[in-house]
């Protein structure tokens, strides 16, 4: 099968749907390939500027990156060649990165019929606990996802719901059949994050923090909205009581917001116990993982959740978005600042459930969630559209 995702950025080595789901499918024995623009996403542009068009191999997925123009609010890139680009990979399907993406628009409306004739063409939607769109903005995405997916659905095609949050938004909120929905969850790399006593001993050792204490960790880029500030008052409350507990923060972003988070620590006086690491390689993220013992995802759905693969239990919030992380029993889940304290506090009280829900953890992984599992089930949706559309 020839599959091409149209995607607004790729950038390699990084941890995205991008990354992984088109890299798998090739290793199924497809042949892959991914357009996509010469812009960095908007949270990295400012330092990096910008990427040269071309194409390009990387880990058996051809890259082309083609021209275009920054839209909007510089968060939407319109493609210049698409057609061109389309017409010369001649793939069976069509694989669209965002549901609102002005690229997503391009293929299923302003593109001739017959380039997109015989293409199977799916969608997906990643609509989550943190990013759904409000105010004009918002309005102009609902109508920018309702016209992509109507078209997609009108020549055959199926929509992908990358959450069960975002299942729920495309049926009830942009009002799509079901029967068109699959859900399709972001997968977990089980490749780079792995259990290693040794590298457990390691890190621990490189953090500085003593053999009994139970550490907590969460990492992403650091941002508000996405629950850090509350994660450190309640990792506080914990600490009033249990003084062996240790926080770990990895991660980077705005250095106002970083210090913002540092001098929240100070103010509760748990400067000392709370530990914030900055951006690291997928490795040193993998010995942190292992120097850890429970993982901590405060809000938005983000990149913690790959320390399932490390066979650790995961607190998330008790949301439709994330709370299917830990619905085999891999961890827990909490509503409240107060429930975060009580999920926290469990572990503390009861260590033993540390490695018993971790080794859940890391089944559910390897049987459900690894990329490898995605990526066969996502071969199993774009043949059901393929046979529509034949």
């Amino acid at each position: 099968m020839k599959i091409l995702h149209l995607s607004l950025w790729y950038i390699p080595g990084m941890g995205y749907q991008e990354n992984f789901l088109p890299r798998h499918q090739a290793a199924l024995g497809h042949q892959v390939s991914i357009v996509t623009s010469a812009y960095y996403p908007r949270y990295f542009r400012q330092r990096n500027g910008q990427l040269q068009t071309g194409e390009f191999w990387d880990q058996g997925v051809w890259c082309v990156r083609i021209p275009g123009v920054m839209v909007g609010n510089w968060s939407q890139v319109y493609f210049y060649k698409l057609r061109e680009t389309v017409e010369s990979i001649k793939p069976d399907v069509v694989h669209l990165h965002g549901l609102w993406s002005v690229p997503s628009f391009q293929f299923a409306w302003l593109l001739p019929r017959k380039v997109r004739k015989g293409i199977a063409v799916v969608a997906d939607d990643h609509t989550d606990n943190g990013n759904l769109p409000t105010g004009i903005g918002g309005y102009f995405r609902f109508a920018v996802a309702r016209l992509v997916g109507s078209r997609v659905i009108h020549i055959g095609g199926k929509l992908i719901a990358v959450n069960p949050f975002s299942r729920t938004f495309l049926m009830h909120v942009l009002k799509f059949p079901e029967e068109h929905i699959e859900l399709l969850p972001l997968g977990i790399n089980d490749e780079d994050f792995f259990p290693d006593n040794e590298l457990r001993w390691k890190f621990r050792e490189k953090l500085q923090v003593p053999e009994r204490a139970i550490v907590f960790i969460t990492s992403g880029r650091l941002s508000g909205g996405k629950g850090f500030e509350q994660l450190i008052q309640a990792f506080a409350k914990l600490h009033h009581k249990f003084p062996m507990v240790r926080l770990v923060v990895v991660g980077g972003g705005h250095k106002q917001y970083q210090d913002s988070l540092v001098a929240l620590s100070r103010e509760l006086g748990v400067e000392r116990n709370v530990i914030f690491v900055p951006w690291v390689s997928q490795e040193e993220l993998n010995g942190y993982y292992n120097a850890a013992d429970v993982g901590v995802l405060p809000g938005k759905l983000g990149g913690i959740k790959e320390i399932l693969a490390v066979g650790k239990p995961l607190i998330v919030p008790d949301h439709i978005a994330t709370r299917y992380f830990v619905e085999d029993g891999g961890g827990v889940s909490f509503r409240t600042e107060a429930g975060l304290v009580e999920a926290m506090r469990f572990y503390v009280e009861n260590s033993d459930k540390i490695q018993e829900q971790g080794a859940i953890a890391l089944r559910t992984v390897r049987n459900k969630l690894s990329w490898r599992n995605i990526a066969r089930r996502s071969i199993e949706v774009y043949e059901e559209v393929c046979r529509d559309v034949a």
